[in-house]
């Protein structure tokens, strides 16, 4: 990892490759979504390289459509010839495996097929899109209204989805989507590519990665004009997602909204929020976007990953650096980011913590981990370069914990109890596999939280903790 010079001791799963910046070395680094190397303009369209001409099925009315999806077998591709289907009377149509749904989008200049239903009924979606099947350079328009035309009070919420990403291996490229309430492609499945699409007019999520996601999940190079939200996740374990080369657009929001109303860009939301642990997704990576971000925030997380957020070589088009991000517990990298007209570059942004990985006990998940006896403690706390590690802090509920460099028990008069907590282990770093332990024997039965404090040098603290059934 010597070619990215701002991080320290990360695993290869924390930050891949493909969140590095696309430069050589001794070359000037490129900011935002102008860095995009995909040889496709930003947002599809004319100039885009992937079109499809020919396939086996051309379809023209909407009951050519449905017939043809109906009869595709994996590897075959159905052709939208018509320049508009009325999809009027029909919802969650299926788009088999392996199957490609395809238009002509960008090719001659085209705006490409628009696939449209302005008569949706609430909580619809238009397509349910399985396992390695492809929707690209089609239009795709619900029955929502344009985001500035919104009242709710008028007209309620409509919930209406366009994509629902079903199976994995799902790509989305080439489209212009708008018009629905609730998600432009709501990802349902693990390694979902959505890219060189333009999304506007879509109420709540653009994109959203649901709990039944997968990593990876890639957003790459899309053109979202978003006013909730563009880009949201429910932070269930194993999710999040990887947005780079995108250009983002606070559109101005409707009159009913209020004059105040403010969100934010890119988030995620807490998972099972009534439980005491604040997970939000395990891997969110942010890089080389460009972000028109209006009065909102850039970032929102909710909770804490159990990986990292790592946010870095975006251009936040707001000069205030600590709008690119709302607080947050932790685990976050908020570094080599440029802020204003003038590209301020900032090497350590606003919003940076340390970051704790949990090894044993395992990370923290829905489902408390079982333990007995005794439990060697193994947990990985790094901090960005340019910033040090000043304390690292562990505890336990209950009343009396085992810990030490030798393994053997603390003597009851030393630990230290405070309020619900017994403090496991302090220093200037991390204990190192093994060093510090509890003694679960020394607990009742039942769930115990155990939780991890670490501080930077700038008393910047970031906070993990994760659930521990004693059975013993």
């Amino acid at each position: 990892m010597a070619h990215q010079p701002f991080l320290l001791a990360l695993l290869p799963l924390v930050l891949p490759l493909s969140a590095t910046a696309p430069t050589a070395e001794g070359e000037t680094p490129v900011y935002g979504a102008e860095a995009n190397p995909t040889g496709d303009p930003i947002g599809g369209g004319e100039g885009y390289r992937r079109i499809v001409t020919q396939g086996d099925y051309s379809v023209r009315t909407p009951e050519e459509l449905l017939a043809a999806l109906n009869a595709a077998k994996p590897g075959q591709v159905v052709c939208v010839a018509a320049e508009r289907i009325d999809l009027a009377g029909h919802t969650n149509i299926r788009i088999p495996p392996g199957v490609t749904l395809a238009g002509n989008r960008g090719k001659g200049g085209s705006p490409g097929p628009l696939l449209f239903n302005d008569r949706m009924p609430s909580r619809h979606g238009l397509f349910q899109v399985e396992a390695d099947a492809r929707v690209t350079a089609l239009r795709l328009k619900g029955s929502d209204v344009d985001v500035a035309e919104t009242d709710y009070e008028a007209k309620e919420r409509t919930y209406l989805k366009c994509i629902t990403a079903a199976g994995a291996n799902v790509e989305v490229d080439n489209c212009e989507i708008s018009n629905f309430h609730h998600s432009g492609v709501d990802v349902q499945s693990k390694n979902v590519r959505i890219h060189h699409n333009l999304i506007h007019d879509v109420h709540a999520y653009p994109v959203v990665v649901g709990s039944r996601a997968g990593l990876p999940t890639l957003i790459e190079a899309n053109i979202i004009r978003w006013v909730w939200t563009a880009l949201n996740g429910t932070g269930a374990p194993g999710t999040g997602y990887e947005a780079r080369y995108n250009l983002i657009i606070c559109e101005k929001p409707p009159k009913s909204w209020g004059e105040a109303f403010k969100s934010h860009a890119f988030g995620m939301h807490l998972f099972r929020p009534a439980q005491p642990l604040r997970i939000a997704s395990d891997q969110i990576l942010i890089h080389h976007n460009t972000l028109e971000m209006g009065r909102s925030f850039g970032v929102r997380i909710r909770g804490v990953p159990r990986e990292i957020m790592d946010i870095h070589s975006n251009w936040f088009q707001d000069e205030d650096p600590s709008r690119a991000i709302a607080p947050h517990p932790g685990n976050v990298w908020v570094h080599n980011n440029v802020y204003g007209p003038r590209k301020t570059l900032l090497p350590v942004g606003p919003g940076t913590t340390p970051q704790i990985l949990f090894r044993r006990p395992h990370p923290p998940s829905e489902t408390p981990e079982k333990v007995s006896g005794v439990l060697p403690l193994d947990i990985e706390v790094n901090v960005l370069k340019g910033v040090a590690l000043k304390s690292v802090r562990i505890e336990v509920g209950g009343k009396v914990v085992y810990t030490g460099p030798t393994q053997k028990p603390m003597r009851p008069d030393d630990a230290r109890v405070e309020g619900a907590s017994t403090v496991v282990y302090e220093g200037p770093r991390a204990p190192t596999p093994g060093e510090a332990v509890v003694d679960t024997r020394a607990l009742p039965d039942g769930c115990h939280e155990l939780t991890v404090t670490a501080v930077d040098n700038r008393d910047v603290a970031a906070r993990h903790s994760v659930m521990l059934a004693v059975e013993n």
